[in-house]
């Protein structure tokens, strides 16, 4: 699954300030989920899991990326949201280093396979240093979901070749 058909442009908050708690932001994007995605009910309820998830382990990988995710059983397709940060918030990343991009996922509850899949190929995009510079220094979600996709042609293309 790409994440241009979990990802609506209306998801895309480009501008999360640098103070907030990592609770904090993952209320601003649920909100965000809410509001864009209609139907999604219990928001409560998906803020308290993904709280959960990241007291087991941080959702914060590397390279300025957080993928906070979870499984809701109310959840009939795969939907995301994606948040930037220009100077960085503490989400307990394992380098240590400020985290740049937050890329929320919540999936249904009986999507295991597409759901971990879904967490490699975004883990793959934003091992490209060009792709996550270009994410840096836009704040326009339009431009940055266009980013979003030419990133993955880049990457289909790519795996054709190899």
């Amino acid at each position: 699954m790409k994440i241009s058909e979990i990802l609506d442009v209306r998801a895309i908050l480009p501008d999360i300030e640098s103070d907030k708690s990592k609770e904090e932001i993952l209320k601003i994007l649920v909100n965000l989920v809410c509001q864009v995605y209609k139907g999604i009910n219990g928001k409560d309820e998906i803020v308290k899991t993904l709280i959960e998830r990241e007291k087991l382990k941080s959702t914060g990988i590397e390279d300025g990326l957080a993928i906070p995710h979870g499984k809701f059983p109310k959840l009939q397709n795969m939907i995301a949201a994606f948040g930037r940060s220009e100077k960085g918030v503490d989400f307990n990343s394992m380098d240590g280093k400020p985290t740049h991009f937050l890329v929320l996922i919540l999936a249904p509850e009986r999507a295991s396979s597409i759901h971990l899949k879904s967490l490699a190929r975004i883990s793959r995009m934003f091992k490209d240093k060009e792709f996550r510079n270009k994410l840096l220094v836009t704040s326009d979600p339009e431009q940055i979901y266009k980013i979003f996709l030419d990133q993955e042609l880049k990457n289909n293309n790519l795996s054709r070749i190899i």
